[in-house]
């Protein structure tokens, strides 16, 4: 995708709207990185994932999977890692080695 006239890389999305079919019961949240002047619509953000409704916000996911919000960038320690909801806490815990998380940090 364009950003201040230059390609960047950003994550593939699973879905791309809310109410999007693709994610069955689940419902489409939006990644967090995201085109200017848009926050929180999965319509204009990548690294959509399909979600359970008690754990909406992707933001403790790894960043190869989401992105990162604007001012950020994703720093890579290795692949990609699954997260999984805790629907008793509406929270997520991604499989984090010592080491080599991918997470986003400020420019």
């Amino acid at each position: 995708v364009l950003r201040n006239g230059c390609p960047v890389c950003v994550p593939p999305n699973d879905c791309k709207i809310a109410g999007d079919p693709v994610c069955g019961e689940l419902m489409c949240a939006p990644g967090l990185s995201c085109l200017p002047g848009c926050k929180d619509d999965p319509s204009c953000c990548f690294g959509n994932q399909c979600v359970p409704k008690e754990c909406p916000s992707l933001k403790a996911w790894d960043c190869l999977l989401v992105g990162c919000e604007a001012g950020s960038f994703c720093k890579v320690g290795g692949p990609a890692v699954d997260c999984k909801c805790y629907t008793d806490s509406g929270t997520y815990v991604c499989a984090t080695g010592s080491a080599n998380f991918n997470t986003c940090v400020a420019f």
